[in-house]
């Protein structure tokens, strides 16, 4: 374009083709939605009335043919109870009627064209039956069995039944949005002289300085320049190990320090963040259209002049052969006939059964793209943590001399107890579930990232990962047989007993990844989660694609070169960082307990 659209222009043109726009605004989702609900409202309450005048219409068109009682059995006044009936149902949708006609006249023809295009033409054949049974009563009956209100009444119904189901979706895709905006804290301590004060995060600007004290929300992405803390990601990253950040690594907005306190420069604006991006990236996917839309869209714009064009030749051929009343009648049949009931009517009632029989079977379908695009995928993308594992870090392997164990659980324990890290929560459940009981530390510490410290009857006790150790120059004389997060115990300077914690792989995760490679589907595993778990979880599950470490933005660009190679790709997780995967890949498919960011994104649950 020479010129670029300004709002004013683009809402023009979107009024002028028969619809309502407004200016965006980015933050103000709850009025939004609020709007939203209330327009879902209004068409449901129209599409009842719809149907309800439908049945009615039905059983005055043919309840003769069922041998039902009829108030009157005379063609006129049959006739104008169905044309009257029908006009109201017309008026209900009545803007449908107006796109579709815009589009025709501006010689872009839509699904709407379509639809209005067969309306229109039973409606005038319907007039033109009504007219002929006052002109020619004796020939009335045969007018009366030869018109069309019927099937402009239930193709516009039912048209109306696919479009509330696809607002439905939209609304839904709204809503997971204003969750994600929702993770953003509404304000941060920024330094403001040589005081950090609370204030709102529109107030926050790049290269400001702000505190975030144990328990509390990163507010916008930045750097570390003083303290530490550990940062639960999960809700970006997915993963439920906490990470251990300090001077010089970065942090990300809407993250939670779980433990210690620090300070970072911020190093991107709230727009720029990498939650507003996620939000971007979920936006931008459901913004797209769907295949049987475009579709439709295709067969108009050349289906609507053919059928036109038919429409009149018929008309005209018909016309030299046996003159006007005849022509009109074949003319107008032939845009009955065409008119597209397979897309508008079928269609509709397509989605209805196959959602019936997946909800029967525990599956539940947004829309019709998620059915149609579900059958055609070669490719399927998992998640891990979650999804193909239960979430959560448990103890998988005990390198520990049973007596040992007996005597140092309670000092493990009496350590643990002193932290609010999962890690060690993870422990104290295993082994209070073993039947051990807690001691109370004369002395215990938290070393950032790498573990506890803490002295008992005179012996210093270490429990922690590999850098403990480390720092305290004790050798690490016991090696672990399972790859995971490897927690030692050490008494005075000697390694006594490991713990190795993994999250477990769900028990129906490997028939589910056999039946699809029996299936000769490609399986991959996309996960925020670092390389040696990945593999190692791939391995077990005899997944041979792998691609860790992956942002939420990453995950997407998988998706999006996999569906440019020609893949039909259906993404399979359960966590807010794998929303914009979800709405990316052809059909998104997220599990009943994942987070409702998650459920809400996707296409099928």
């Amino acid at each position: 374009y020479k010129d670029q659209p300004n709002q004013e222009a683009v809402i023009k043109a979107v009024d002028k083709a028969g619809n309502k726009a407004e200016p965006a605004d980015d933050n103000d989702f709850g009025a939004g939605r609020k709007a939203n609900r209330k327009f879902l409202k209004k068409n449901f309450s129209r599409l009842i009335i719809a149907s309800v005048l439908l049945l009615v219409l039905m059983y005055f068109s043919m309840g003769h043919m069922f041998g039902w009682y009829l108030p009157y059995h005379q063609p006129l006044a049959l006739v104008s109870t169905q044309l009257g009936i029908t006009l109201i149902i017309i008026g209900l949708y009545f803007p449908m009627m107006i796109r579709g006609f815009k589009s025709l006249f501006r010689l872009h023809p839509s699904m709407d064209t379509l639809t209005t295009l067969g309306i229109s033409a039973a409606m005038i054949y319907g007039i033109y039956s009504l007219v002929m049974i006052l002109v020619d009563p004796v020939h009335a009956d045969h007018y009366a069995m030869n018109v069309y209100f019927e099937a402009a009444a239930m193709i516009l119904v039912f048209v109306s039944i696919g479009n509330y189901l696809e607002d439905i979706a939209k609304l839904r895709t709204k809503s997971s949005i204003e969750k994600l905006v929702s993770l953003v804290p509404d304000k941060g301590m920024k330094l403001v002289g040589e005081d950090f004060i609370e204030v709102p995060i529109e107030h926050i600007y790049l290269g400001d300085i702000v505190r975030v004290n144990p328990g509390g929300k990163v507010p916008l992405d930045g750097v570390i320049i003083e303290g530490y803390g550990d940062l639960d990601q999960s809700a970006i990253t997915g993963e439920a190990d906490p990470k251990f950040k300090t001077i010089g690594d970065e942090v990300i907005g809407a993250t939670i320090n779980r433990n210690g306190s620090f300070t970072f420069r911020v190093t991107r604006e709230e727009k720029d963040s990498t939650l507003k991006q996620i939000i971007r990236l979920v936006e931008n996917a459901a913004g797209s259209k769907a295949p049987i839309a475009q579709l439709a869209d295709k067969i108009s714009s050349i289906f609507v002049p053919i059928v036109i064009l038919l429409a009149a030749i018929t008309f005209i051929t018909w016309f030299i052969l046996e003159g006007p009343t005849r022509a009109f009648e074949i003319g107008i049949s032939v845009l009955v006939i065409s008119c597209p009931c397979a897309l508008g009517l079928a269609t509709p009632v397509a989605v209805m059964v196959g959602s019936g029989k997946g909800a029967e079977n525990g599956i539940l379908y947004r829309n019709a793209k998620s059915i149609q695009a579900l059958s055609e995928v070669d490719t399927v993308v998992f998640d891990k943590t979650g999804t193909l594992t239960n979430g959560f870090l448990e103890v998988n392997e005990v390198n520990f001399n049973d007596e040992e164990l007996t005597r140092i659980a309670p000092i493990i324990m009496g350590l643990e107890h002193l932290n609010d890290h999962p890690l060690s929560k993870a422990l104290i459940k295993f082994l209070e579930n073993k039947g051990h009981s807690s001691l109370k530390m004369s002395e215990g510490n938290y070393v950032p990232g790498k573990g506890m410290v803490g002295t008992m009857n005179g012996h210093r006790y270490l429990v922690g990962n590999q850098k403990l150790l480390n720092e305290y120059k004790v050798k690490i004389t016991i090696e672990p047989k399972l790859v995971g997060t490897h927690i030692y115990v050490a008494e005075d300077d000697h390694v006594i007993g490991l713990f190795v914690l993994q999250d477990q792989i769900k028990t129906s995760s490997l028939e589910a990844v056999h039946q699809l490679k029996k299936m000769h589907k490609q399986v991959i595993l996309l996960t925020g989660d670092n390389q040696t778990n990945a593999q190692e979880l791939a391995k077990r599950l005899g997944i041979e694609n792998v691609y860790s470490d992956v942002l939420p933005e990453d995950k997407v660009n998988v998706i999006i070169d996999l569906k440019k190679k020609g893949h039909r790709v259906a993404m399979v997780g359960d966590g807010i960082n794998d929303a914009p995967a979800l709405e990316t890949a052809n059909v998104g498919i997220a599990l009943g307990s994942g987070t409702q960011i998650a459920i809400e994104s996707a296409g099928i649950i």
